[in-house]
């Protein structure tokens, strides 16, 4: 029986260069990307660490070494994602989490500064009354999507890394009549122009 009734998952790549932040890449160069791709990758853990839940991490392709884990507390289990594509995914990392026995499962990616405790915690207390929380991006995708009552409909048949991907799955909750929290709009970090003046200032200075 977990102590917690709460379970965040964070959805990692691994740090490969050439293979993290790709778009941003195109801008800056493989390099940086990877530099900053860490950083907000440390800024996660950093943040999730001050969540009073479990935490978990998935990587893209395989667990990361010891040496090179970022993720070091030894509470925070270490898997590798499973699935054809981002949504089913995202829907055997939760389910796994929910057949584990927590009542409230949130999951989030690596690559958003905005993200604040206090939309991680805004996300536990809306899955006491809600189905689903998804936390919308401005770039028409979501930062976090979590459950409490998982439903496969939330993520099959998306177009992942379009504009429509949060409306898209606003829209399959309805059809099945899951009920739904929205969290506040922040932006990820994808391309140049998304990286808040603090990290240009740090990575990109001359």
């Amino acid at each position: 029986m977990n102590k917690k009734r709460d379970l965040l998952i964070v959805f990692a790549k691994n740090l490969e260069l050439g293979k993290v932040k790709t778009r941003l890449a195109k801008s800056i160069g493989a390099a940086k990307a990877l530099e900053i791709y860490t950083y907000l990758l440390k800024y996660t853990e950093e943040l999730s660490s001050q969540l009073d839940a479990d935490r978990a991490i998935f990587y893209s392709k395989w667990i990361e070494a010891e040496e090179s884990r970022i993720f070091k507390h030894p509470s925070v289990e270490q898997y590798v994602q499973h699935g054809e594509d981002l949504g089913e995914r995202m829907y055997q990392a939760i389910a796994w989490g929910l057949e584990q026995g927590y009542e409230r499962v949130a999951l989030i990616g690596s690559d958003c500064y905005e993200l604040e405790l206090k939309d991680l915690e805004e996300a536990f207390e809306a899955l006491g009354e809600h189905d689903f929380v998804i936390g919308p991006a401005e770039d028409g995708g979501y930062y976090l999507i979590g459950s409490s009552k998982l439903n496969r409909a939330a993520f099959e048949d998306k177009e992942w890394s379009t504009d429509q991907v949060f409306s898209s799955t606003i829209k399959s909750l309805k059809e099945v009549n899951s009920s739904y929290h929205v969290l506040t709009k922040h932006s990820d970090i994808d391309y140049l122009e998304d990286l808040p003046s603090i990290l240009k200032d740090q990575f990109l200075r001359n």
